[in-house]
């Protein structure tokens, strides 16, 4: 008999034994409570914990009815007899899924009694403050200034460095990063122990401190918003922990930077909901403040701002895009170029655009030179270079034009948007096109000329002493 073979056998009993000689509780099982104190956990049977959770499990389901599969599932009689200490990998995977997908859609009713119920007996049957310790801080984070919060992370198995599969399930395994994640489930449960609750401040140097638990956040709401199961406090809790974390750093690295960016790119394109695209509307806008963008990141953030924004998120879109412009446009020499023309199709095809642009001028919070600026010269651009067959198209039409001679005259002639101060910039900017045109092959058509013409009677009433800075200055040039 090769000796392998009796080595495998010696370690398999071995095994068998250890778990002979452990505490009945400790073999597929916990007394680890949220409902009740220490002597009284120990007193209560697992069928008590499990009538409990199914009457959470009927209360939630009235709220939600996406809880109903889990009384098939997770919550089902045979649950009870489950071994998770037994369980071989395919089995482990399988639960492991279903909890972290229950967990999910449970974070939006955390501070709710029944969710307590239905989570009593996840940590006393399933065992999560030791094998599910990701999916559950993404339930419940969003509350870490909460007792409920405190009371459960205090009561979190730590992992150690070896035991891999106990660690962040949001990450992969193995290596360097492993150790991190280990470091930072202790970090956090030391915070916790220290302070009760866990104050935002606190939170803020953790992410400082592990730039592991500011990536888990930014996956943990991407997660929940690609499971449909993105709650309103979960939303606010990212939205206002990184612009926090943002204003907090003495300077905002390059690590930190390449951390967020996949999330908020991702955000942006969150059409579906609002809440997630304008709070990342917000970080960015942060980001923005803090640090110089290259002309490719640029680009990038306002074709995805102004292509994924929506009717009801819009005005928030617009805000941050001006915000942008105004921070970036040291950064940037070419002051047209800041706006980019696709960008600016975009923006300019929504049905509110004047509204919400007047509307965000006459709050007087905002600097928005730079935006004026460049919206006025690239639409002087963009209608020199229009053709009446690609306008007027509807917002989904990628080849679609707004109206730019249109939108032109209602900027110059609106008496609630500010646009004097830079209509010396527009003048230049459209007889300069127009001159550009005149010496091109082919001359302006007639229609230009006439909508040219007309443009300039309008600022000539509206702005008379600009229109006069604007040609001096050409026929300087």
């Amino acid at each position: 008999v090769p000796r392998s073979f009796w080595h495998h056998m010696s370690s398999s009993l071995g095994a068998q034994l250890a778990r002979l000689a452990l505490p009945q509780e400790a073999s597929g099982t916990s007394k680890a409570s949220i409902l009740f104190d220490l002597a009284r956990a120990k007193s209560v049977d697992l069928d008590t914990i499990y009538n409990i959770a199914t009457n959470g499990l009927l209360e939630l389901r009235k709220l939600d009815e996406r809880f109903g599969p889990f009384e098939a599932s997770l919550f089902s009689s045979t649950s009870k007899s489950l071994d998770r200490d037994t369980l071989v990998p395919e089995e482990t995977e399988k639960i492991d899924h279903s909890i972290a997908t229950f967990l999910r859609l449970l974070s939006g009713y955390f501070m709710l009694k029944p969710a307590h119920k239905v989570l009593e007996y996840l940590i006393r049957r399933y065992l999560i403050l030791r094998y599910n310790i990701g999916a559950l801080l993404e339930c419940i984070l969003p509350f870490h200034d909460t007792d409920m919060f405190s009371t459960i992370i205090s009561q979190i198995e730590v992992p150690a460095e070896k035991t891999g599969r106990f660690v962040l399930g949001s990450f992969k395994a193995g290596g360097p990063a492993e150790r991190q994640r280990v470091t930072l489930f202790a970090r956090l449960l030391n915070a916790a122990a220290s302070s009760a609750p866990l104050h935002r401040h606190r939170l803020i140097q953790l992410c400082i401190d592990s730039p592991a638990l500011t990536e888990f956040v930014c996956l943990m709401i991407k997660r929940a918003f690609e499971a449909e199961t993105l709650s309103k406090t979960a939303v606010s809790f990212y939205a206002v922990l990184l612009v926090s974390l943002l204003d907090s750093v003495p300077s905002v690295s390059n690590d930190l930077t390449v951390i967020l960016l996949p999330y908020l790119l991702h955000g942006i394109k969150a059409d579906s909901s609002p809440d997630l695209q304008g709070a990342t509307y917000m970080i960015i806008s942060k980001l923005a403040s803090r640090i110089p963008m290259t002309p490719d990141l640029v680009t990038s953030l306002m074709l995805g701002i102004c292509k994924y924004t929506t009717l009801h998120s819009f005005p928030f879109a617009l805000q941050s895009v001006v915000h942008i412009c105004q921070t970036q446009v040291a950064t940037h020499k070419d002051l047209p170029t800041l706006l980019p023309d696709k960008a600016l199709v975009y923006i300019l095809r929504q049905p509110t655009f004047t509204a919400s642009l007047t509307s965000l001028l006459l709050q007087g919070k905002y600097e928005a030179g730079a935006f004026m600026a460049s919206l006025l010269t690239r639409i002087a651009h963009l209608a020199m270079h229009s053709s009446p067959e690609t306008q007027n198209g509807n917002a989904d039409d990628d080849h679609a034009s707004p109206d730019y001679w249109k939108l032109a005259r209602d900027l110059v002639t609106s008496r609630d948007i500010q646009t004097g101060p830079y209509m010396s910039l527009f003048t230049r900017a459209l007889l300069n096109e127009y001159q550009q045109q005149q010496g091109s092959s082919s001359s302006a058509p007639p229609s230009v000329e006439a909508r040219v013409s007309a443009l300039l009677k309008h600022i000539d009433q509206h702005h008379p002493h600009e229109l006069s800075q604007g040609i001096a200055a050409v026929l300087k040039d």
